[in-house]
């Protein structure tokens, strides 16, 4: 996760001290994004997702985000759905391969990480979905 810079913050608004506001800057694009297509959902047991789950993250994936989340409910469900992955990718197994990558992969690479890095390109997978 190295290679995801963390937001920037730039101040919006100087004409009053109490009235500040803040914009993130863009993230850094994950350097194995090619790889997200390909992720398959079923065979990533650590992450003892249901088929209700898991059928909310291929309709993210294959549809406008826009209809994914088209009520409240659905994006608060995605939204703590993918901080639970975010979580439990992590988890205390130290520092992914992905975490080492510092340029953008070709789809190739990419998927050769995916194989044998699988929760480290889900950990980026999430942080990008959450930021957008």
């Amino acid at each position: 996760l190295s290679s995801l810079s963390p937001p920037r913050y730039q101040r919006e608004n100087f004409s009053h001290p109490t009235t500040m506001s803040y914009i993130a800057a863009a993230l850094t694009p994950s350097p194995v994004a090619a790889a997200f297509p390909g992720i398959q959902w079923d065979p990533l047991g650590k992450l003892n997702l249901n088929p209700r789950e898991k059928s909310l993250l291929r309709n993210a994936e294959h549809n406008p985000i826009d209809y994914t989340l088209s009520t409240e409910q659905e994006a608060k469900t995605y939204s703590c759905l993918l901080l639970r992955i975010l979580s439990e990718s992590l988890g205390p197994t130290g520092p992914s391969r992905v975490s080492f990558v510092k340029e953008t992969l070709s789809t190739e690479d990419a998927m050769q990480i995916l194989r044998v890095d699988a929760m480290g390109v889900v950990a980026h997978y999430v942080i990008t979905k959450l930021y957008e």
